[in-house]
């Protein structure tokens, strides 16, 4: 198992360095700093652990075996560069002009007035498949992704939420009213590489990330027929219901609307495994799994709600998987994940348990099933033909 417990999360240390033409190369700091004067800004990068987000679950719950050489990052990964929008607030404080800046993750600089006031957002850039959206009064920064035309493996009443694709990764931070000091005593001394004097101005920020990741693992019971053969042998995709379609980089709360996220990149089943069931019961198995990106859920700051430990309010969240039985036909299985999404609003480990003998006999092959087996976890929609354990 190649799985990394890191995750990377970006801080910036905002170093505003104000060089002063007129000055020679001493330490003495002047009386006070020039209006005129420009302030630069620089960018730092650290990373810290996943769970530091999730707590232990990701150590006691995930059981999948994550070759990350072969599957990628199971966790949060460093962004190649910076984005940043600095606004200009007038007399009433309000957000009147704004420029942009891309840095490296390494680093980079913006240049400033000492004396003003500024609101910065900082996110990650690089994105593809991100919409950023803003209006003329600059009083939101949301961030959505597109519709997707994936096939969706929740049963008909939750396909009314709109199939939109995953977000890519997504951290920001965004500072608001924030002075550059005219007080020279807020500046610390430091040279460029001409030894002229400049006075540093810091300004401490940390990038959180936006988008929350699902592990989702699906583990198989007697998964063998009568003939040795296994009676699913993998999945053909994962819906995700009742998720937030974007969010505010501004605020950080998600979008009220609903969606629906699909992946069809469910890695491969891991056989004859001894694994541990939600009740703490061991039990030989088959378990397969995916890595899913979302905004969370909708209406709330994630990492706000994961900081108070208490439940949110969540509505009709679903999860479908479309099982690929022994003859390539696809029958879909759905189970109800409110409770579990409501304890994990920035993300976690989401485990179904699914009785492969309880399974009705797979359809004709190449075939797709399931109208006749919608199923929830703890209340089951229509006839109980499979359980489904979260």
């Amino acid at each position: 198992m190649a799985n990394k417990r890191n995750t990377y999360i970006v801080r910036f240390i905002a170093m505003a360095l104000l060089v002063m033409a007129t000055l020679a190369s001493c330490e003495r700091k002047p009386l006070y700093l020039q209006a005129t004067g420009q302030v630069d800004v620089e960018v730092g990068v650290y990373d810290i652990e996943l769970q530091y987000i999730w707590g232990t679950e990701w150590v006691t719950e995930w059981q999948y075996e994550w070759d990350e050489a072969e599957y990628g990052a199971i966790g949060y990964t460093k962004p190649h560069g910076v984005r940043a929008t600095i606004y200009g607030l007038n007399n009433e404080m309000h957000r009147d002009n704004f420029f942009t800046q891309n840095f490296s993750a390494d680093g980079g600089r913006v240049s400033l007035l000492a004396g003003n006031w500024y609101d910065l957002l900082f996110y990650n850039n690089g994105t593809n498949y991100i919409l950023f959206n803003t209006d003329e009064n600059h009083s939101f920064y949301t961030a959505t992704t597109r519709t997707s035309m994936r096939s969706n493996y929740s049963s008909d009443d939750t396909r009314a939420y709109v199939d939109m694709n995953q977000p890519e990764e997504l951290f920001g931070c965004f500072m608001d009213k924030n002075e550059i000091s005219l007080n020279p005593d807020d500046y610390e001394i430091e040279y460029d590489e001409d030894g002229t004097t400049i006075y540093v101005y810091k300004l401490n920020a940390t990038l959180r990330p936006h988008t929350m990741i699902y592990l989702v693992q699906v583990i198989m019971l007697n998964n063998l027929n009568e003939k040795g053969e296994r009676i699913v042998k993998g999945a053909k995709g994962l819906t995700l219901s009742g998720l937030a379609s974007g969010t505010d980089l501004f605020t950080r709360l998600n979008n009220t609307e609903r969606i629906s996220l699909t992946t069809d990149d469910i890695k491969p089943l891991q056989t004859d495994r001894n694994l541990k069931l939600p009740d703490g019961t061991i039990e030989m198995g088959d378990i397969m799994a995916t890595r899913m990106l979302t905004w969370g859920l909708p209406g709330i700051d994630p990492l706000a709600a994961r900081s108070r430990n208490g439940d949110v309010e969540a509505d009709s969240c679903y999860v479908g998987v479309g099982l690929t039985l022994s003859n390539n036909a696809v029958f879909t299985v759905q189970g109800n994940i409110t409770e579990k999404i409501r304890k994990r609003p920035s993300g976690g480990v989401i485990t179904l348990v699914i009785d492969a003998a309880k399974l009705p006999e797979p359809p004709e092959p190449g075939g797709e099933s399931g109208g006749g087996f919608d199923a929830s976890v703890n209340d089951w929609d229509n006839e109980i033909n499979a359980d489904i354990i979260i």
